[in-house]
């Protein structure tokens, strides 16, 4: 083994404490080269370490973890890597206001909405079949029990098929677009 490798493991288990006290504030690079062991192997920092191979850095961990200078120092070093990452990158799993429900709840609410869904279909459909069986010519009649079955139609399920958070949201506008015709 070559000195200067482990001079290399040193340094770097060095900058990952220093970057885990914050007194080394990475950059973007250099928090990309810690997202894993083997990015971290590839990263260059000029004041601190070269890039080195990852199974020559193993050994030089083995190799001084064997002589007592560092204790499970390899164990140690990828644990330090993995903290420094998750310090310094966003939080994926961050809580919402709102959490989702459980699969199988989320898998009952969707057959229930496509119940519901179909449900309206259908009341809509047959009420289209009574009406051309009426056979009415007066235009007004036909409009005033078109107007009638879609409000009582709106009442039984609108409510059920929209859920609270998008039906009394203050944030939807209408955009006119297009081109204007001259």
């Amino acid at each position: 083994m070559k000195t200067t490798t482990s001079a290399n493991l040193r340094l770097r288990h060095k900058w990952l404490e220093q970057v885990l006290g914050r007194g080394i504030s990475p950059s973007k690079a250099q928090i990309l080269g810690i997202a894993n062991m083997r990015d971290f192997c590839r990263l260059e920092i000029p004041e601190w370490f070269s890039p080195v191979a990852l199974n020559t850095l193993k050994h030089a961990a083995s190799r001084c973890a064997s002589t007592n200078e560092f204790e499970h120092l390899w164990a140690e070093i990828k644990d330090l890597r993995a903290r420094a990452f998750l310090l310094y990158t966003p939080k994926a799993n961050t809580p919402t206001d709102s959490p989702l429900p459980a699969p199988k709840d989320q898998a009952r609410i969707a057959l229930l909405e496509a119940h519901i869904s179909a449900m309206a279909y259908f009341d809509i459909y047959n009420f289209l079949v009574l009406l051309r069986e009426q056979n009415s010519h007066n235009a007004h009649d036909i409009l005033s029990s078109i107007k009638i079955k879609i409000d009582t139609s709106k009442a039984k399920y609108q409510s059920f098929l929209l859920h609270n958070a998008i039906s009394q949201t203050n944030t939807l506008h209408i955009i006119k677009g297009g081109k204007k015709h001259e």
